[in-house]
């Protein structure tokens, strides 16, 4: 870590927490198939995969953790402007301080707050870095009649919207500016930004106070229903087809069931991955009231300063 900066990673509640747990995903590569037809660069593209993604332990939903990268000498009364950054993925994978996760061979390849951090006080104008992990694939975007009406949909997008409440609460304990928060996210964390941009009828509820998005945007999505495949086919494989209740069922059933389902389905290095699980938000009529590229059109998104592009 660069000698300017320093590091405080705290759980949402605001104790402190010294090693961070990673957000459960999917990828168990000990079985992956070959994702490209062509044999002479198919056994070079699964040695990377190994090499970026390599299996991981320790996982779990109790990894809703946030990291704060301040420059040194800064205290409560610096009033700092504000980076919280969402990471990409595909919805499926990442962390908040990682390419894969912390266990792979490239932790921080692309996700280096402190270098951020470092470069904002050389130009003279220091900044806070913050980034948030939150749940990923069937644990923070299943897509169901039975995640709808118990309220359970679109909890990615939950688990983003407490971290922002938290920096409100807690940032200018860091020497943050709660009023200067600029949301930045590259793929799937740029598409995240953009629907946090139409959530509450576009108004940011002072979360937010503008946006950079790097490959991603508006999207069009179908509603919540659209892959009600997917969630009958995880319950299936974890014993619960015949219960009354599949979602309170789900909930107790046995990990390894659930994990070994979710090997089951393609994600977006398979050769498959035309017809991918639906771990995108989606409209459910009440959090996300319609598709985002619809609420656009309306005029319901968030009016703050934003830059959109490529990576």
């Amino acid at each position: 870590m660069p000698r300017n900066t320093a590091m405080l990673v705290h759980r949402v509640s605001s104790r402190v927490f010294h090693q961070t747990q990673r957000c459960v995903w999917y990828q168990d590569n000990s079985h992956r198939r070959p994702y490209l037809l062509l044999r002479q660069v198919n056994g070079l593209l699964q040695t990377l995969e190994q090499i970026v993604f390599a299996p991981i332990g320790n996982q779990g939903e109790d990894c809703l953790s946030i990291n704060v990268q301040v420059p040194a000498g800064v205290n409560s009364t610096s009033g700092l402007p504000v980076m919280f950054w969402i990471h990409g993925g595909g919805f499926e994978l990442g962390s908040s301080a990682a390419l894969g996760a912390e266990t792979t061979l490239l932790p921080g390849l692309l996700y280096q707050g402190a270098t951020l951090v470092k470069q904002s006080v050389a130009m003279g104008q220091p900044m806070i870095f913050v980034s948030a992990n939150h749940r990923l694939n069937a644990f923070g975007a299943m897509n169901s009649k039975e995640m709808d009406d118990a309220g359970a949909s679109n909890l990615l997008l939950k688990d983003q919207r407490t971290a922002m409440e938290w920096i409100q609460k807690y940032i200018g304990n860091f020497g943050g500016d709660k009023n200067r928060v600029t949301l930045y996210g590259e793929s799937a964390g740029s598409l995240a930004i953009a629907t946090h941009l139409v959530l509450n009828n576009g108004s940011p509820g002072g979360l937010f106070h503008g946006a950079i998005m790097a490959s991603g945007g508006i999207a069009k999505v179908k509603d919540i229903h659209t892959d009600q495949y997917i969630f009958d086919f995880i319950v299936e494989q974890s014993g619960c087809g015949a219960a009354v209740d599949k979602l309170a069922c789900l909930k107790v059933a046995e990990y390894k069931k659930v994990y070994n389902a979710l090997q089951q389905l393609p994600n977006f290095f398979s050769y498959t991955n035309v017809r991918l699980p639906g771990w995108y938000p989606r409209p459910d009529g009440t959090y996300l009231v319609d598709s985002p590229h619809r609420l656009l059109r309306e005029g319901k998104v968030a009016d703050v300063p934003y830059i959109i592009g490529d990576m």
